[in-house]
């Protein structure tokens, strides 16, 4: 999906990329509209380093991007390079809270502390959405990834609002929709989302 042409103004644009509010989705789909040629080389290079992708971005889009909207790009952009958030619990674990919030997450007593079951579901779909149409869609969790899921969902996981994943959903359209994304291409994007199939977690997943 990030791989469509959007139509919005560089002023737009900036706009997303200044608000830390902003959904990860969205923020990653104007960075890789803007440099998805040196993030993603075809000649066999190395990807740019994110450092100076981050000055890039900034001269040419005049703004200042919150190290939130930093953190969120470069956990989809290893979500969508490596299958680490399908594989490995503690990537995984990582990635939802930057994904979800772009923190990078906190390590208490030498361990990542697990996301929360909004982080969790949120960068569920936002990473569905990236992979779609490359080799990882529909990849399956590991059983490691799964179980790790499933402790975050614990007993609690039917007591999520059920309007969470309406609002969710509702920003990622509204954000694409201004940035120019097609409908058709939003709505292919948002169904591609993988879940972790477990029992306890499955029913609060599907939005």
């Amino acid at each position: 999906m990030t791989t469509s042409q959007i139509t919005a103004s560089r002023e737009t644009q900036a706009s997303i990329l200044g608000e830390s509010g902003s959904s990860a989705i969205a923020v990653y789909t104007v960075i890789v509209n803007a440099f998805g040629n040196v993030m993603f080389p075809e000649d066999g290079s190395d990807p740019i380093d994110p450092t100076l992708l981050w000055e890039l971005a900034k001269e040419h889009f005049r703004v200042t991007i919150p190290e939130e909207n930093r953190n969120k790009v470069q956990a989809l952009w290893l979500a969508s390079t490596t299958p680490a958030f399908y594989d490995d619990p503690l990537a995984c674990a990582g990635m939802c809270t930057s994904i979800a919030s772009g923190s990078l997450g906190d390590v208490i007593e030498g361990y990542m502390q697990p996301p929360d079951i909004d982080e969790m579901l949120m960068a569920i779909r936002e990473v569905g959405m990236v992979v779609e149409g490359t080799e990882l869609e529909g990849r399956p969790f590991s059983p490691a990834v799964r179980a790790m899921m499933a402790a975050v969902a614990g007993d609690d996981v039917l007591d999520v609002e059920d309007d969470f994943f309406e609002k969710h959903r509702e920003q990622i359209m509204t954000e694409l929709t201004l940035l120019g994304v097609a409908p058709g291409v939003i709505e292919r994007a948002l169904n591609a989302s993988v879940l972790p199939g477990d029992d306890r977690t499955e029913p609060a997943m599907r939005y």
